[in-house]
């Protein structure tokens, strides 16, 4: 019960600090403000943790880094787009 708060925890604060990038690059067509070393590591650590949940067999835990690693991807892709 506590890891699966734990996660929740874990999942929802990751998502507080990448979708509203997200969000504001969508409008703003730049994510000149964000860093690419920054999305580069959150990328990792995401599947990292993507890798340790298919290990373990945390659904929960897996679940919410395949949410995060694709939000992470999108960001990274707005970067690329926006890079003008």
């Amino acid at each position: 019960m506590i890891d699966t708060i734990a996660c929740s925890v874990a999942f929802v604060t990751t998502m507080i600090g990448v979708v509203p990038q997200i969000i504001k690059g969508y409008r703003t067509k730049s994510m000149k403000d964000v860093s690419l070393v920054m999305l580069l590591n959150c990328l990792l650590c995401c599947i990292a943790w993507l890798i340790h949940a298919m290990y373990v067999a945390d659904y929960t835990l897996m679940w919410s880094e395949v949410f995060c690693t694709i939000t992470t991807i999108i960001a990274l892709i707005q970067k690329h787009q926006y890079a003008a």
